[in-house]
Protein backbone atom coordinates (compact mmCIF):
# COMPACT_ATOMS: atom_id res chain seq x y z
CA UNK A 1 0.00 0.00 0.00
CA UNK A 2 2.56 2.31 1.20
CA UNK A 3 5.02 1.91 -2.47
CA UNK A 4 1.27 2.67 -4.58
CA UNK A 5 1.44 6.09 -2.76
CA UNK A 6 4.86 6.18 -3.42
CA UNK A 7 4.11 5.70 -7.48
CA UNK A 8 0.98 8.31 -7.07
CA UNK A 9 2.96 10.80 -5.57
CA UNK A 10 5.69 10.41 -8.16
CA UNK A 11 3.35 11.05 -11.00
CA UNK A 12 1.49 13.53 -9.66
CA UNK A 13 4.29 16.02 -8.94
CA UNK A 14 7.07 14.53 -12.22
CA UNK A 15 4.03 13.61 -14.72
CA UNK A 16 6.06 14.25 -17.96
CA UNK A 17 9.28 12.50 -16.16
CA UNK A 18 6.79 9.65 -15.03
CA UNK A 19 5.32 9.48 -18.91
CA UNK A 20 8.61 9.11 -20.14
CA UNK A 21 9.35 6.56 -17.73
CA UNK A 22 6.85 4.19 -18.81
CA UNK A 23 6.49 4.87 -22.41
CA UNK A 24 10.34 3.55 -22.52
CA UNK A 25 9.29 0.66 -20.62
CA UNK A 26 6.91 -0.65 -22.60
CA UNK A 27 9.00 0.07 -25.64
CA UNK A 28 11.52 -1.83 -23.65
CA UNK A 29 8.95 -4.55 -23.04
CA UNK A 30 7.71 -4.79 -27.11
CA UNK A 31 11.50 -5.03 -28.38
CA UNK A 32 12.36 -7.62 -25.51
CA UNK A 33 8.76 -9.90 -26.77
CA UNK A 34 10.22 -9.11 -30.12
CA UNK A 35 13.19 -10.60 -29.61
CA UNK A 36 12.12 -13.84 -28.16
CA UNK A 37 9.52 -14.18 -30.90
CA UNK A 38 12.20 -13.65 -33.40
CA UNK A 39 14.63 -16.63 -31.49
CA UNK A 40 11.71 -19.01 -31.51
CA UNK A 41 10.49 -18.72 -35.03
CA UNK A 42 14.39 -19.90 -36.66
CA UNK A 43 14.40 -22.88 -34.28
CA UNK A 44 10.95 -23.67 -35.15
CA UNK A 45 12.08 -24.12 -38.94
CA UNK A 46 15.23 -25.87 -38.16
CA UNK A 47 12.84 -28.66 -35.70
CA UNK A 48 10.21 -28.99 -38.61
CA UNK A 49 13.30 -30.18 -41.16
CA UNK A 50 15.18 -32.25 -37.86
CA UNK A 51 12.53 -33.23 -36.07
CA UNK A 52 14.20 -35.96 -33.76
CA UNK A 53 17.43 -33.51 -33.47
CA UNK A 54 19.77 -36.28 -35.83
CA UNK A 55 23.28 -34.80 -36.16
CA UNK A 56 23.65 -33.51 -39.65
CA UNK A 57 25.36 -36.14 -41.01
CA UNK A 58 22.36 -38.70 -40.44
CA UNK A 59 19.36 -35.81 -41.50
CA UNK A 60 17.87 -36.76 -45.23
CA UNK A 61 16.18 -33.55 -44.90
CA UNK A 62 18.67 -31.25 -44.56
CA UNK A 63 20.10 -29.22 -47.79
CA UNK A 64 23.43 -28.96 -48.02
CA UNK A 65 25.25 -26.97 -50.46
CA UNK A 66 27.46 -29.96 -52.16
CA UNK A 67 23.97 -31.89 -52.95
CA UNK A 68 22.59 -28.84 -54.50
CA UNK A 69 26.16 -27.98 -56.39
CA UNK A 70 26.28 -31.72 -57.99
CA UNK A 71 22.48 -31.59 -58.93
CA UNK A 72 23.82 -28.88 -61.39
CA UNK A 73 26.75 -29.72 -62.25
CA UNK A 74 24.63 -33.25 -63.38
CA UNK A 75 21.69 -31.03 -65.27
CA UNK A 76 24.86 -28.76 -67.10
CA UNK A 77 26.15 -32.22 -68.36
CA UNK A 78 22.59 -33.48 -69.45
CA UNK A 79 22.38 -30.42 -71.01
CA UNK A 80 25.65 -30.53 -72.57
CA UNK A 81 24.77 -33.90 -74.15
CA UNK A 82 21.74 -32.92 -75.63
CA UNK A 83 22.78 -30.07 -77.02
CA UNK A 84 26.06 -31.90 -78.13
CA UNK A 85 23.48 -34.81 -79.69
CA UNK A 86 21.39 -32.20 -81.54
CA UNK A 87 24.23 -30.70 -83.64
CA UNK A 88 25.61 -33.92 -84.66
CA UNK A 89 22.17 -34.76 -85.90
CA UNK A 90 21.26 -32.08 -87.31
CA UNK A 91 23.06 -30.60 -90.17
CA UNK A 92 21.69 -27.62 -91.14
CA UNK A 93 23.38 -25.11 -88.98
CA UNK A 94 21.20 -20.97 -87.67
CA UNK A 95 22.77 -19.65 -90.53
CA UNK A 96 21.39 -21.80 -93.12
CA UNK A 97 17.97 -21.84 -91.50
CA UNK A 98 17.47 -18.54 -91.20
CA UNK A 99 19.01 -17.54 -94.70
CA UNK A 100 16.74 -20.60 -96.64
CA UNK A 101 14.97 -19.63 -99.29
CA UNK A 102 16.34 -15.86 -99.44
CA UNK A 103 18.76 -14.39 -101.97
CA UNK A 104 21.19 -11.55 -101.45
CA UNK A 105 22.00 -8.86 -104.02
CA UNK A 106 25.37 -7.53 -104.08
CA UNK A 107 25.10 -3.99 -104.10
CA UNK A 108 28.23 -1.67 -103.45
CA UNK A 109 27.94 0.43 -99.97
CA UNK A 110 29.60 3.79 -100.15
CA UNK A 111 31.68 4.67 -97.18
CA UNK A 112 31.74 8.54 -96.92
CA UNK A 113 34.28 8.48 -94.13
CA UNK A 114 37.28 6.72 -96.13
CA UNK A 115 36.02 7.28 -99.58
CA UNK A 116 35.43 3.70 -100.69
CA UNK A 117 33.16 1.12 -101.68
CA UNK A 118 33.34 -2.62 -100.62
Amino acid sequence: MENKLIIKDFMSRKPRLSFFAIFTACIGIGLIVTQVQANIAEPSVASRNNPHYLPDEFNPKLQRIEDKIQMVKLEIKEAIRKANGEIAQDPETIHSIAFKGKTSSSKPTYDYTTGSSN
